[in-house]
């Protein structure tokens, strides 16, 4: 056979695989777009073209009206968990049965541009769809309801209003037959979505104190009001949203409201919600409330302070965060072990030397060049079957699942969430069977943004499908017309009433770096690797079971920057690392009294998704926020002083701050710190709370007599403008001082500061240099007058060593960080501080 005739026999042979190869793909693509088509089609051939279903809506649209708000007015602050309010209203003499339907959709491009190959397969063979820059999506919410004949129907749920993507919704009545038998548009609004504004709702019925508060502004202009009126019965969805910042019971108490209400009101409170309700002591309520009324503007300024009104905003943006530290998580989860690539590269390697010179000089040398062309497609055929051999371990074929699921404890309530990822690995519509016991949402993906807005008149056929159906027994998710390997986020949650002696409890002590107490586990979970979190430091206490209880026999903590650093996550993977300390900064530990308990749940833990049967890969933690004392024998140990600090002269002090130590990046840098925030039960605001209570209570004299309120708040409102400054005069003694470096590696770009530690000599005027960067005021008492000012404010002046300056990382980077400083000072009690502050004449003798 001459070499023309079998190059035109390969030629015709390639052009014949080729034919083979795109009449299978086109078959592969008719079998996956099949379903759909056959639920598309009507009964009739599609000779009706939808005429007869659009009669039957119109011929039923007088029947029924939707009533539909989201939100709290309008307002809310996570995007992905917007509480939905609908009240459908049958005015037929026929009771309905059916379902309610509520659709968006989302327009969204991809922050990766160019990132699919400019759509190869789909060019080649059709029917393929590819993943492209685009995601247009669309979503459906499906519910099974019954109205009786001149009925109403109240509907509460939850679903994902990403503004950026998202202008409108469809509300729809489907009957059994799933014929549209009712439909309208509602225009969805982003003016209410993450404003910079205080978002304040006031419960009332026939009032409107509400729109008295909309528009006034806050701390000189800084923070501008959203408020709204709102019934009790429109607080369902309260903790999902984080909005709105502050509520007002006006006529009310906590107790007085539905049990549903107070848990909501509960969970909201526990992400940082302010609640003001006018309840305990009768006489002091009535006064208070009917204050709010004669001047509800003063009165909401005066407890919106700057302060508080930064903490809130903090908290928002804190909660808002999260969701991108979870849905990094889910996106870069690793599935299965990853193909060696070594493996296949070294196979690849083989092939080409094999298949191409290697064949053909053997074949030349032993006299049989004419099979070259068996040869080489016989090579082929078996390296494609080593490869499908080694490839068994790794290779998908159905979907799978990548998940976060977090429980955190309140008090008596938990609260469970489950973020999970779906995708497959091919075009075909898939289905998740999902417990019904949760709240179900749809996300958007965290690495899609707007560029457009989706359209009402855009044709469905172009957009990602994902349809959720909501059953008693278990809710259906199906996921269609997507690209192989598409990923699609969904969020669950739920809350649980803890039984008495349910949950975790604690007690924890935390003295010169070392965690004591005791641990109780019944949670109902095995928990491995538990932490303990306290400001700026962390410690590893090991496994607990379910039914234990262990005691904690001083445990060393560490001190590090980022929670990857800390010996107790030496052994996670990086993502896992990433995540934890991410959650860390969200929740952000920076007061005794908000430490973080956190452990694994043990062994894999998918049973949400019921019987779909998919594989599952992720991970489970148990969270609360527990009080870790820090006190011994009326003596105050804050290693995080760090926190309370003005760099670079500033005569402002914000107490909302991680415990970070700071960055120096001269040869001199001059810190002020303010040591009063270190006695956080004396904390101006935590005095005014614990005087409000004592107020409310009944029968209450003295200082608390609610008679004596006006002349208090007059003799507060100095010491709280002093103490925004840092000021307000000593909350208690400083008995010593103690720089320590972090624990943090020394690096390329970040060094430990490693230089001379100098304190201002109040008396000298000058800077006195402290030996080992310690300093015993206990001891010497008249060191405390020298280097302690009548404020507790301290100024430290770091300087860097002659050795330091020389290196070559201080001309290259020259960025060192701070070290934490460690304080141990002795308290005023906080009734006697109290007591102080009120007095006509403070008794001075009475403050140390």
């Amino acid at each position: 056979m001459n070499r023309k005739r079998r190059s035109k026999i390969c030629c015709l042979s390639g052009i014949l695989l080729l034919i083979l190869l795109l009449a299978g793909v086109q078959r592969v693509s008719a079998m996956t777009t099949r379903t759909e088509l056959y639920q598309n089609t009507p009964s009739d051939g599609g000779r009706s073209d939808g005429k007869e279903k659009q009669l039957l809506a119109n011929s039923y649209a007088g029947e029924y009206q939707i009533d539909f708000s989201y939100g709290f007015e309008g307002n809310y602050q996570d995007g992905n968990h917007v509480p939905i309010r609908v009240t459908i209203t049958n005015e037929s003499a026929v009771e309905f049965e059916g379902y309610f339907v509520f659709q968006i959709k989302n327009a969204a491009e991809s922050i990766y541009r160019r990132n699919s190959g400019e759509g190869i397969l789909s060019k080649l063979f059709l029917g393929v769809k590819r993943s492209g820059d685009g995601r247009n999506s669309l979503f459906t919410y499906r519910f099974p309801i019954y109205i009786p004949a001149n009925g109403t129907v109240t509907k509460t749920f939850s679903a994902g209003l990403l503004v950026e993507n998202t202008s409108f919704c469809v509300l729809c009545l489907e009957n059994s037959q799933r014929d549209t038998v009712y439909s309208r548009e509602e225009t969805i609004s982003s003016e209410g979505f993450f404003q910079s504004k205080v978002e304040v709702c006031v419960v009332e019925e026939e009032t409107n104190y509400g729109q008295q508060l909309n528009g006034v502004t806050l701390n000189d202009g800084i923070y501008e009001v959203e408020a709204a009126s709102v019934r009790a019965e429109e607080l369902v969805g309260l903790a999902e949203s984080y909005s709105p910042d502050v509520l007002i019971l006006l006529e009310q108490s906590k107790e007085e409201l539905d049990e549903t209400i107070q848990k909501e009101i509960d969970l909201w409170q526990a992400e940082g919600g302010l609640l003001i309700t006018f309840s305990g002591n009768e006489t002091f309520a009535e006064s208070q409330r009917s204050a709010f009324k004669e001047a509800p503007v003063d009165f909401l300024k005066n407890i919106l302070d700057e302060e508080t009104t930064s903490r809130l905003l903090a908290k928002r943006n804190t909660n808002y965060q999260k969701y991108y530290t979870i849905s990094d998580l889910l996106e870069n989860t690793r599935i299965r072990n990853r193909p060696n690539t070594v493996l296949y590269g070294g196979l690849i390697l083989v092939y080409l030397v094999l298949a191409g010179p290697g064949l053909y000089f053997f074949l030349k040398k032993t006299g049989k060049r004419q099979y070259l062309w068996g040869a080489i497609c016989a090579c082929s055929a078996v390296f494609v079957m080593l490869i499908s051999l080694f490839g068994q371990s790794t290779r998908l074929k159905a979907p799978v699942l990548t998940y976060v699921r977090e429980i955190w404890q309140y008090d008596t309530y938990q609260k469970d969430y489950i973020n999970f990822c779906a995708q497959a690995p091919y075009n075909a519509s898939y289905e998740l069977y999902l417990d019904p016991s949760y709240d179900l949402v749809t996300y958007n993906r965290m690495d899609y943004m707007s560029n457009s807005t989706a359209q009402p008149e855009t044709e469905d056929a172009e957009y990602e499908k994902t349809e959720i159906s909501f059953g008693e027994q278990k809710n259906r998710a199906e996921i269609s017309n997507q690209a192989a390997f598409a990923l699609n986020e969904f969020g669950m949650q739920r809350m649980e009433t803890l039984d008495e002696g349910e949950g975790l409890k604690g007690t924890f002590h935390f003295w010169d770096q070392k965690i004591s107490g005791t641990v109780e586990n019944k949670t109902g979970y095995d928990l491995e690797s538990c932490v303990i979190a306290v400001p700026g430091y962390c410690a590893l206490i090991g496994d607990i079971k379910n039914g234990e209880t262990i005691t904690l026999d001083g445990i060393e903590a560490d001190s590090v920057r980022d929670f990857g650093n800390w010996s107790a996550a030496e052994d996670l993977p990086e993502i896992e690392k990433n995540y934890l300390d991410g959650v860390i900064y969200n929740h952000m530990p920076n007061r005794s009294d908000n430490c973080l308990f956190f452990g694994k749940l043990a062994g894999n833990d998918d049973t949400f998704q019921l019987d779909s049967g998919y594989e599952a890969y992720g991970i489970s933690y148990y969270y609360q926020e527990v009080f870790v004392d820090m006190k011994e024998a009326g003596v105050v140990y804050c290693p995080y002083a760090q926190e309370y600090s003005g760099w670079d002269g500033g005569n402002t002090v914000s107490f909302e701050m991680g415990p970070n130590s700071g960055g120096i990046s001269e040869e001199e840098t001059e810190v002020t710190y303010y040591l009063n925030g270190v006695f956080e039960n004396n904390n101006i605001w935590c005095l005014y709370g614990m005087y409000a209570k004592g107020v409310m209570q009944p029968d209450s004299e003295g200082i608390y007599d609610p008679a004596f309120w006006p002349y208090a708040m007059t003799a507060l409102e100095d010491k709280i403008q002093a103490a925004e400054t840092g000021g307000g005069g000593k909350r208690g003694t400083i008995l010593s001082l103690a720089f320590e470096k972090a624990r943090t590696e020394d690096g390329t770009k970040i060094r430990n500061f490693n230089g001379i530690i100098e304190l201002y000599n109040f008396q000298t005027g000058t800077y006195d240099e402290i030996s080992d960067w310690e300093i015993d005021f206990a001891s010497d008492p008249a060191l405390e007058a020298q280097y302690v000012n009548a404020d507790n404010q301290i100024r430290v002046r770091y300087r860097l060593s002659e050795e330091e300056k020389g290196e070559e990382y201080h001309e290259n980077y020259g960025y060192y960080e701070a070290p934490n400083l460690i304080v141990k000072a002795k308290e005023i009690p906080p009734e006697q501080y109290l007591e102080n502050l009120l007095a006509e004449e403070p008794n001075a003798d009475t403050e140390n």
